[in-house]
């Protein structure tokens, strides 16, 4: 079992904010105004957070996580205001999400851990409302000061193919990270 404390320390790390800004990754989300967003490998809520103060008052966050301690933390450390926009969710390798109810799913630095990438990505897709919007940003496989070993990132193309092999269309790549990639495509 891995040690809820360690990954808190590291998810927590205030480095993460010179290196991949939520405030940059929100502005090119909210241009598809997503009044719903299921955010997957949550965490302690570095995306999560900055995304609820930015977004419109009607936004609501389904925050998934497998590690319950995770999910406790970030509840613990938001105001009041957030609670009621932000709605914690533990999961397993089940998603107890509605089919078609999102309109955008978020994957902060998580696809290069998932055992069966293609059928995460459908199953995942499934959640989505006719045209949402599917975002990945996860580290590039270059050094950087912070982040999993190089041998465990992927290749740009690999995502990309990935996205293509779960039928989603119009994939965008936005290159503004030094040490992520970013992609958002959409669901049919």
């Amino acid at each position: 079992m891995k040690d809820p404390e360690k990954i808190i320390k590291r998810l927590t790390n205030p480095k993460r904010y010179e290196i991949e800004s939520p405030a940059k990754v929100w502005e090119i989300l909210k241009k598809n105004n997503p009044q719903i967003i299921l955010e997957i490998g949550a965490g302690t809520g570095f995306y999560t957070v900055e995304f609820a103060k930015r977004g419109p008052e009607e936004l609501k966050i389904i925050a998934c996580d497998i590690l319950k301690d995770l999910l406790k933390w970030l509840f613990s450390h938001i105001s009041k205001d957030l609670k009621k926009k932000i709605l914690p969710v533990l999961i397993s390798d089940l998603l107890p999400i509605k089919e078609g109810s999102v309109d955008l799913v978020f994957m902060g630095n998580l696809h290069h851990e998932l055992d069966d990438r293609i059928y995460f990505l459908k199953k995942v897709k499934k959640t989505l409302k006719e045209g949402g919007t599917i975002a990945i940003l996860d580290w590039k496989d270059v050094k950087s000061p912070i982040g999993p070993p190089l041998k465990e990132r992927l290749k740009k193309e690999d995502i990309e193919k990935d996205l293509k092999k779960a039928n989603f269309f119009q994939i965008t790549y936005f290159d503004i990270f030094p040490y992520h990639h970013f992609f958002i495509a959409q669901k049919e």
